[in-house]
C-alpha cells in the first residue's frame, strides 16, 4: 500500500514585533493579518506558528491574545472553542496564550488554530512591572496543516 504525499503550503511572515519595549504605556502592543496574504487570504491557511523571545528585566507574565473579524481593523472578536463532556457542548474562550510568571529571558513558540477565519489581530501584554529593558520579539509563519490534538 502506497501514501500518497500531500504537499503543505508556508507563508513565511517575518518579524512582526522586532526588539519592542514592553513598559510604560507600551505594554501593550498589537500587530494584526488578513484578510490578504500575498496573493492568498488568511483564511486558506489553517494554523499561524509564532516564535517569540523575551529578553527579562522585570517579573511578570506575558499574554497574548488573539482575535477574529473580517479586517484586521475588525478583529475584535474572542476566538472559542468547543469542548465536549456527557453530550453537552461548552464554548472556552480559544485565543489567550500566557506564560508562568518570568523570572528570566524566555524563547517560545506556539501554534494557533486559524483555520477559517478572515483577519487576525495579536496583542501582546506584559503583566508586571516592565521597564525599558524588557524587550519582545515575534516572528512568525503561516501553514496549511491543521493543529492536531491528542483526543
Amino acid at each position: 500500500m502506497s501514501r500518497a504525499l500531500i504537499k503543505h503550503s508556508v507563508y513565511p511572515l517575518g518579524t512582526l514585533l522586532d526588539n519592542i519595549a514592553l513598559n510604560g504605556s507600551a505594554t501593550v502592543r498589537t500587530f494584526a493579518l488578513g484578510p490578504d496574504i500575498g496573493s492568498a487570504q488568511l483564511f486558506d491557511y489553517a494554523t499561524l506558528v509564532l516564535r517569540c523571545a523575551f529578553t527579562y528585566s522585570a517579573t511578570g507574565t506575558l499574554t497574548m491574545t488573539v482575535t477574529t473579524g473580517d479586517t484586521a481593523a475588525t478583529a475584535t472578536a474572542k476566538i472559542m472553542s468547543p469542548t465536549i463532556s456527557s453530550g453537552a457542548v461548552t464554548l472556552k474562550s480559544a485565543g489567550t496564550y500566557a506564560t508562568e510568571s518570568l523570572t528570566n529571558s524566555l524563547e517560545y513558540s506556539f501554534n494557533v488554530d486559524i483555520s477559517g477565519l478572515k483577519a487576525i489581530s495579536c496583542v501582546i501584554v506584559h503583566g508586571g512591572s516592565s521597564t525599558a529593558n524588557d524587550l519582545f520579539t515575534c516572528d512568525g509563519y503561516l501553514t496549511t496543516v491543521p493543529i492536531t490534538y491528542n483526543r
